[in-house]
This record gives structure tokens, C-alpha cells and sequence, in this order.
């Protein structure tokens, strides 16, 4: 018995001390690029920038109000983890100067072109009035949903009000298991991080860049999502963003029909936007989508929200999250205003 405790030791004590050392120096629920990059340095945190901001959410969710009565807002939006940021989030910031704002809760579809398709070949805009819909998708999927959506399809409040029973009320936080792949894969890629832009196992870059003022502590790399880069064909192809627009183009015409007005937000890729700051840019492929998008003929309001955010960062830290790919409350107000400016420039 005793040979066989202390073999069990020998076994499992180096797995404990990695995952002490994990326990220490990886917080899973401080930024998704730390998370999927296993990564132990983290100069400025979510909860440093969020720690700054106390705002009361003000703006309503699909989830609050009873859908089979008449209701009617300013603004209502359909988007994904951009419009999900709470109080901290743009739909707030809008609300905040005197917009009444509904957002369609994202649990209710991932693909948020097809979301709002689906409501407004059903009933549900017959019931919900408003005189704008903002549809909000991140760059990076924004060829591929509008790729996949059927226009033709529809859902109607009876069905959504079942789908709105299972939205979950609390967002659950990760946990660090003892006996995990995270266990050997978190030391590991940091280790491979001294020599690479981004070891296999992880699926996040860091990069160098010529500029330490971006964020707060100075770091002198940035942190981006390995899709931005492996989508970056498919983004730069004119043809691709060209079906994409063709599509954003129909459903206005739906909303025309409903008396409602469309404003497209993209939401940039964090490689996007902080492209000009990289040290060595001829080992990285330029972006071209929002110049593409931008020549292209639009019926829709396309929000210049990477002309926005990309002239903010030119004199303001922090506008996305250092340790993760989405804007912060800073870049949230920033958007915020653009779909206000937008707003009186069409009133």
C-alpha cells in the first residue's frame, strides 16, 4: 500500500504543481484571447477596464417584454457577442441618450443575419414596432452567415416566445480541472510563445507592435483571434464581400415593406484595426474587407465603424480589450454614437 502512495505521488505531484502554477497565473474569465491562447501575462485585464465604467442597463432584451403585445422602440438590434456586453455595450450607451433600444437576445440564433430574416418574414415586427434596425455581425463571420442563410425563412412570435423560455438567465464561468489538457497545454504554450507568433496549440497571436500606447501598462504586442487571420482570403475577396452585400441589400427591401430602416454594423476584427500598429507587417497579409464593402452600392446605412474606431485609436487606449476580440465600453461608445449620428442624419 505504501509503494503504491508513493508511486500515485511521483504520478501526480508534477500535475499538481502545473496546476497550482495555472491556478496562479491563467484566469480563464479575463479575456477570451488569454483563455484560447493559454496564456499567463495579462498587462490589462477585463475587469481593470470594466472596474472604471458603472452604468445602469437601461435598454430592454427580447426576454423582457411579452412579444404578443404591442410594443414599439426606436432602435432594435440583432447581433452577437458585440451586442451582448450588457450595461457596458453599445445598445446601453444609446439608451442612454433618450433612444428606447431592444435587443434581440443572441441565444435565440447564432447566425444574426438569419435571425433578423426570420422575424421579418414573420409577425414579429407586426407586433414589436420600431423605426430602425441595427444588425450587428463581427467581421470574421459575416461572409459565411450571409452565405448560409435562407431568405425565405421565417419564425413567428408564437415560436419565439418557446425560444425565449430557453435563453439561460446567467452566464456560467469556467473552471480550471485538475486533470485536464489545459493542465500541460497552458505551461507548455507559454513557453512557445519566446519563439513563435502563435504555438499550434494555441489560437491566439501575439504579435510585436511598433506603438506601446494602445493599451493600459504599455505592453508592446497585441493579442488577436486566429480566425481574423485564417479567414483573411475569404474577407479580402471582393466577389465573396460582394454576395454578402447583395444579401444585406434584400432584406432591407423586407424592412422597406415594414417601414423600417437597416443600419449594418461590422463590428472589425481586432486584426483589422490594429493592423497599421504591427512591427512586421510583411509577414501579415493586408485587409482589404471594409474597403471592399465601403465601394460597393449599398440601399442600406452602413455605420463607419471601422473608420470610427480606427481614428480613436490614434489617441485613446483601450478602445478593444487588451486581453480579448471585443471592443471595450470605450469602442462601445464610440459605436453608440455613430448609430446616433446616423440616426439624425436620417430623421
Amino acid at each position: 500500500m505504501k509503494k503504491f502512495i508513493l508511486k500515485s505521488l511521483v504520478f501526480t505531484l508534477p500535475f499538481l504543481l502545473l496546476h497550482l502554477i495555472n491556478v496562479l497565473f491563467y484566469d480563464v474569465n479575463d479575456g477570451d484571447l488569454i483563455r484560447v491562447g493559454y496564456l499567463y501575462s495579462n498587462p490589462c485585464s477585463n475587469k481593470s477596464i470594466n472596474s472604471q465604467f458603472k452604468i445602469k442597463k437601461t435598454y430592454k432584451q427580447v426576454s423582457q417584454i411579452d412579444i404578443s403585445k404591442e410594443n414599439k422602440f426606436n432602435v432594435i438590434t440583432f447581433g452577437d457577442s458585440f451586442s451582448d456586453q450588457d450595461s457596458l455595450g453599445y445598445q446601453n450607451y444609446l439608451a442612454q441618450r433618450g433612444f428606447s433600444v431592444l435587443d434581440i437576445d443572441k441565444s435565440l440564433g447564432e447566425n444574426s443575419i438569419e435571425r433578423l430574416i426570420q422575424f421579418a418574414n414573420g409577425d414579429f415586427f407586426d407586433k414589436v414596432k420600431t423605426e430602425y434596425v441595427v444588425l450587428e455581425t463581427v467581421e470574421r463571420r459575416f461572409i459565411d452567415y450571409a452565405q448560409s442563410v435562407k431568405i425565405t425563412s421565417a419564425v413567428q412570435t408564437s415560436s419565439i416566445k418557446k425560444n425565449i423560455l430557453s435563453i439561460p438567465k446567467e452566464h456560467k464561468s469556467e473552471e480550471l480541472d485538475f486533470f485536464s489538457e489545459t493542465t500541460l497545454k497552458a505551461p507548455l504554450s507559454n513557453i512557445l510563445y519566446e519563439f513563435e507568433d502563435k504555438p499550434q496549440i494555441s489560437q491566439t497571436f501575439k504579435v510585436r507592435t511598433d506603438k506601446n500606447t494602445l493599451f493600459s501598462n504599455h505592453p508592446d504586442h497585441l493579442l488577436f483571434y486566429q480566425d481574423d487571420y485564417l479567414f483573411l482570403s475569404q474577407k479580402n475577396s471582393y466577389s465573396a464581400v460582394n454576395k454578402a452585400n447583395d444579401i444585406i441589400n434584400h432584406i432591407l427591401e423586407i424592412l422597406k415593406k415594414k417601414n423600417i430602416k437597416l443600419i449594418l454594423l461590422i463590428a472589425p476584427d481586432k486584426y483589422d484595426i490594429y493592423y497599421p500598429y504591427i512591427s512586421h507587417q510583411e509577414k501579415y497579409q493586408k485587409p482589404l474587407f471594409f474597403h471592399n464593402l465601403e465601394s460597393l452600392p449599398k440601399k442600406y446605412t452602413l455605420l463607419e465603424s471601422f473608420k470610427a474606431l480606427s481614428k480613436a485609436i490614434e489617441h485613446k487606449k483601450n478602445v478593444y480589450y487588451y486581453a480579448d476580440t471585443h471592443w471595450s465600453p470605450i469602442g462601445a461608445e464610440i459605436i453608440a454614437n455613430e448609430i446616433a449620428k446616423e440616426i439624425s442624419i436620417s430623421q
